[in-house]
């Protein structure tokens, strides 16, 4: 018989999902189109209900079930046995049991894009027009580039940024972004 933790893991993660798959529904089919377009040779990992997946950008996403972060593949390895075993191939999903195995860079993205899924699950359809416009105006605009490095304000600054790290490391135990 399986530890009862396991349980609650396993159907906390499918209710997750579930809750990302019906409220978070715009999100997560924009989450898998992106992933579909980012190929099979991209890692792909399964961390608490949600795909991550790694890319070539320097920064992340986060679109309902599918978080996008800097693709680890070159800088840390998941090995599933022992030392020196041959990984799966990158496509092929294995359960990340600590963000703490990630690059540290890697892992604070990670958890932040955690927080922005948290998000989602809150706040459902509206995810999108108040949390992903506002993220990827504060992001991508040089208005608001030019005015964070005149002001000296970091990225997670930013109302939706301070809040998704809140969630991630609530969640999650581990620090996000600075």
């Amino acid at each position: 018989m399986l530890p009862v933790c396991f349980h609650l893991s396993t159907i906390t993660s499918m209710v997750y999902d579930l809750l990302q798959l019906s409220f978070g529904l715009p999100q997560s089919l924009l989450g898998l189109l992106l992933c579909l377009r980012q190929g099979k040779a991209r890692p792909r990992r399964f961390y608490r209900g949600c795909i991550v997946t790694g890319w070539k950008h320097t920064g992340g996403v986060s679109l309902g079930l599918f978080i996008f972060i800097p693709d680890w593949s070159e800088a840390a390895r998941f090995h599933p046995g022992a030392a020196g075993s041959p990984q799966p191939p990158a496509w092929r999903p294995i359960t990340i049991r600590t963000l703490s195995e990630l690059p540290a860079a890697v892992r604070r993205t990670a958890v932040h894009e955690y927080g922005h899924t948290w998000q989602s699950l809150l706040l459902g359809p509206l995810y999108l027009p108040v949390i992903g416009l506002s993220s990827f105006i504060w992001a991508n605009w040089p208005g608001c580039r030019s005015w964070r490095q005149q002001n000296r304000r970091s990225y997670s600054w930013f109302w939706t940024e301070a809040w998704a790290n809140r969630l991630g490391r609530a969640t999650t135990g581990l620090p996000g972004l600075e």
